[in-house]
């Protein structure tokens, strides 16, 4: 599953891009889904994604929702 969810993320990225109109919200919530599941099977690279997501919100509460 670690292999198939790497790959998943790999080719969608784990930053939405929010400037991008062409980003449907099927993209956004399977990104979300493999995201969390790649989190919950102690992928390193989510879980660095993660923490410095959440470094940058406590940072920033307002500007980084």
């Amino acid at each position: 599953m670690q292999t198939i969810l790497s790959a998943l993320l790999e080719k969608l990225q784990y930053n939405e891009d929010v400037s991008s109109t062409n980003t449907y919200n099927l993209t956004i919530c399977l990104r979300q889904e493999a995201a969390k599941w790649a989190c919950l099977f102690n992928d390193p690279s989510c879980l660095r994604k993660a923490n410095f997501q959440l470094e940058m919100y406590l940072a920033n509460r307002t500007l980084n929702k």
